[in-house]
């Protein structure tokens, strides 16, 4: 008997040294002569584990367990194999056994959460990884694994306190420093997460994934000329890795090296074909390039590698709008919702195409999602959102958003307020307020930057664009008592000597719209496209562009830009002219909200007020749209303008 212990503390020994196939031989022998050692079957399956002979460790361990079933290292380790086999759920049963045997078991507890871990069950890790720290405060990998499950729960304060503890007993643990930054980066403090990846390239350059990520996070941090320099750098360290030329292209793309760009995209998908975000940033390229086919089938390329990609859906439906094909535009971005629901991107755009075609119930109910984007206002009242509800002698604060067309364009919706609320408070930008209050659109117009000063003193709130979801669900529900605005009769009167010509058609002149305007380099052109009209007999033109420009046609236009201070000057000038032809800009608005004949120039892709395929439109019935047939053409509709004008000016 003495022989058989010695050879089992051999075979024992063997195992410690790595020599796991004498262990295996030696435990065999002692089991012919004692086969109802669980001991020595523990360590047999142990060695044949070591061996890679999986099954058969397996069957080992499961012999040991049924000899020694009150051994909680064995069934440890039992559990242990189990979950390097894959078999999680059978490892769980085992690891909680050992558990039971010995709830202070520290290692058992570790191996279980991290059984949970291979679950994709965090949450039940969490306990087991704190339960081994308890009973072992410097078990480096047990605050590791935790701060991993913490982050994957989002419990990011905790996870960071779990990553920092670490690193005050092993501050040279650059994998817990490595998370510690992912960790702020994931939770969203960018700068805490740049200067622990700086740390950790500091003293080891060429770190798995650091550049990588500290190069998203300048990117995220809009410094695209250092994330360029990061993801260079990961590119040298690992010239293999698709992710960092995917990446690397988002950024040279928002430097403006779009060609840069494409090639870096290119080189993405030559490395991993299955990167469907390449596939879906290459087609951004193609189709801002105009090359539309091609931006489709790219687009349509990342959606097949991944039909839940709900941004490749998203992108796939912004490329259709490009082309007014709204239908598929608009089950594109459905698709992306039904994947995601609160894809908020998907819901604006979803609202802009059911608008442009006409489907205003839904439309404007999507179109509530503004809220919801990225960079809207906080909508900080303490009043309440109004919801149509009568405020019983209540006052309604109404305050104007977005730009100054849109304010002019919505205000005829207060009116209709009047029902509801016994007093009606307006707060638009400084330069309407003249307007607004010559025409007693509200009780009281204020300045929104002092909205503030008011609200305390409303019943509700509502902003001005969420009035349509109320009062609108189709285009025959537009309140449309046009004229709602007039000008004031000392501005209209200060323009009488200046807007003068009776023999002629007086025009009005805008061509240029706020630079500011994301698609204005679309829907503005050139005073020198509108030339063929400044020589139609019987017309004189006046120039309503504040910023001038007309120097090189001062034979032809009236430059008014000195008298238009306010949008009470410009309301008192186009009352005294004939035809105002705008592009898409606030000037339209107000001209059309006078009652006036407003000709307006439309893009190839208008917005969505302004529908498709129509040359009137019911927000304005005095006004007729020209528009373009070819993207970026502003011929074809100047000359048709040029015709029309010709008949017009003749038969005064």
């Amino acid at each position: 008997m003495k022989k058989n212990t010695s050879l089992l503390q051999k075979a024992q020994h063997c195992l410690n040294s790595g020599d796991a196939k004498a262990a295996a031989l030696m435990a065999g022998q002692f089991l012919k002569a004692c086969p109802e050692n669980g001991e020595a079957w523990h360590l047999l399956g142990l060695a044949l584990f070591h061996l890679k002979r999986m099954d058969d460790a397996l069957a080992a361990l499961n012999r040991a367990a049924v000899i020694n079933p009150g051994s909680p290292l064995i069934r440890h380790n039992f559990g242990l194999v189990l979950l390097e086999a894959g078999r999680v759920d059978q490892a769980i049963c085992q690891l909680g056994e050992a558990i039971s045997l010995n709830p202070k078991f520290a290692e058992a507890h570790f191996n279980l959460g991290n059984a949970f871990m291979r679950m994709n069950r965090p949450q039940e890790a969490i306990p087991h990884y704190e339960r081994a720290i308890s009973y072992n405060p410097n078990h480096i990998n047990a605050l590791y694994n935790m701060g991993a499950a913490l982050r994957e729960c989002r419990h990011f304060p905790l996870a960071i306190k779990a990553l920092q503890r670490l690193l005050n007993i092993k501050p040279d643990h650059r994998q817990g420093l490595f998370q510690l930054a992912l960790t702020y980066q994931v939770s969203g403090n960018l700068n805490a997460a740049v200067e622990n990846y700086q740390a950790l390239l500091s003293t080891e350059p060429g770190f798995p994934g650091a550049s990588y990520n500290l190069g998203v996070c300048y990117h995220e941090m809009s410094r695209f000329e250092d994330a360029i320099k990061c993801f260079r750098n990961a590119i040298s360290i690992n010239p293999g890795d698709a992710r960092a030329f995917n990446y690397l292209g988002l950024s040279l793309e928002e430097t403006g090296q779009t060609d840069e760009a494409a090639a870096s995209y290119k080189t993405a998908i030559m490395l991993d074909n299955s990167l469907r975000e390449a596939h879906s940033n290459l087609a951004n390229i193609l189709m801002n390039h105009g090359e539309y086919d091609q931006a489709i089938n790219t687009y349509k390329e990342s959606v097949s590698l991944d039909p839940v990609f709900f941004t490749g859906w998203y992108n796939l439906g912004n490329c259709f709008m490009e082309l007014n094909r709204l239908d598929d535009a608009i089950d594109m971005y459905r698709t992306a919702i039904k994947i995601k629901p609160d894809f908020v991107e998907a819901h604006w755009n979803l609202s802009h195409a059911l608008l442009k075609k006409g489907a205003y119930k839904e439309g404007f109910r999507e179109y509530l999602w503004r809220w919801n984007r990225k960079d809207a206002p906080v909508l900080d009242f303490t009043a309440p959102l109004w919801n149509k509800k009568p405020l019983k002698n209540g006052a309604l604060l109404v305050h104007a958003e977005q730009g100054f067309g849109d304010a002019i364009q919505f205000i005829r919706y207060i009116p209709l307020l009047r029902r509801y609320a016994s007093r009606i408070l307006l707060a638009c930008d400084r330069s309407l307020i003249g307007l607004f209050s010559h025409n007693k659109i509200a009780d009281h117009i204020i300045d929104k930057t002092k909205i503030k000063d008011f609200e305390g003193s409303c019943d509700a709130h509502i902003p001005l664009l969420n009035l349509p979801s109320l009062f609108t669900d189709s285009l025959e529900t537009i309140p449309s008592d046009i004229p709602y605005i007039a000008p004031d009769k000392s501005m209209a009167d200060y323009f009488a000597d200046i807007v003068t010509g009776e023999k002629y058609l007086k025009i009005g002149l805008v061509w240029k719209g706020n630079p500011g305007h994301k698609n204005d380099k679309n829907r503005s052109c050139l005073l020198d496209d509108l030339a063929p009209l400044l020589d139609v007999p019987q017309t004189r033109f006046f120039s309503l562009q504040k910023e001038g420009g007309t120097a090189r046609f001062e034979d032809k236009i009236i430059d008014l830009s000195k008298h238009l201070e306010t949008f009470s000057h410009t309301a008192g000038a186009i009352h005294h002219l004939d035809l105002i032809i705008t592009v898409d800009t606030s000037v339209a608005h107000l001209a059309g909200a006078m009652g006036r004949p407003v000709w307006l120039l439309l893009p190839y892709v208008p917005e969505w007020r302004w529908l498709l395929d129509t040359e009137s439109t019911p927000w304005y019935p005095t006004m007729k749209l020209f528009r373009q047939h070819i993207r970026g053409d502003w011929s074809g509709p100047v000359s048709n303008m040029e015709d029309q004008l010709v008949k017009i000016a003749a038969s005064r």
